[in-house]
């Protein structure tokens, strides 16, 4: 390694006096504590086609900043719907879309969880039930709910009665047809 443009290598030169790379720190600021989840709110409660919810969150940081933040939310299918951005120096609150189309998926959405990263590389995930990491701390997002309405069905497959083939053997550049009967019509959206 080089202090001070010399070179030491600890097989090649037994001793070196490294004395004049000595320096101390001072008025520093030792940033251990991961970023705070201060609020969570959603407005409004029931949501329909055309209509947006708004997920506002507030959060601090003691020392280095709120670096990243990741929301994920999760409908009754247990699908995701994950956000996640770099706040500005400073930012303490978000605002989050959540826009309803007539495709969206009805039903009730929850926080299933926010993850919180500071400059200082603290990290912390806040859960609704441990999940077990010790980077985590359980919060009440029962006030962040919110269910949407209105939408669509999710379509589903018709159910199929029967499957025949015309030929069952085929020779050469023969072809078959094959029909299938089912109990419904399927609808696509």
């Amino acid at each position: 390694f080089n202090v001070f443009n010399e070179t030491y290598d600890p097989l090649l030169t037994p001793s070196m006096d490294l004395s004049g790379g000595d320096y101390a720190i001072t008025e520093t600021l030792y940033d251990v504590q991961p970023p705070q989840l201060t609020g969570i709110t959603v407005s409004p409660s029931v949501v329909t086609v055309g209509q947006t919810a708004l997920i506002n969150l507030s959060y601090v940081d003691d020392v280095s900043g709120v670096r990243y933040i990741g929301v994920n939310l999760i409908d009754e299918e247990g699908r995701s719907h994950s956000y996640g951005w770099y706040p500005e120096a400073g930012e303490t609150n978000k605002t989050l879309e959540f826009n309803v189309s007539k495709y969206t998926q009805g039903g009730v959405y929850t926080v299933q969880y926010v993850r919180m990263d500071d400059h200082a590389g603290n990290q912390v995930f806040y859960v609704p039930e441990s999940l077990g990491h010790s980077n985590e701390i359980i919060y009440d997002f029962s006030g962040a709910s919110f269910t949407v309405e209105g939408t669509l069905p999710v379509p589903t497959a018709p159910d199929t009665v029967s499957v025949s083939v015309d030929k069952p053997v085929l020779i050469g550049a023969d072809s078959a047809v094959l029909r299938v009967t089912v109990d419904k019509t399927y609808q696509e959206y």
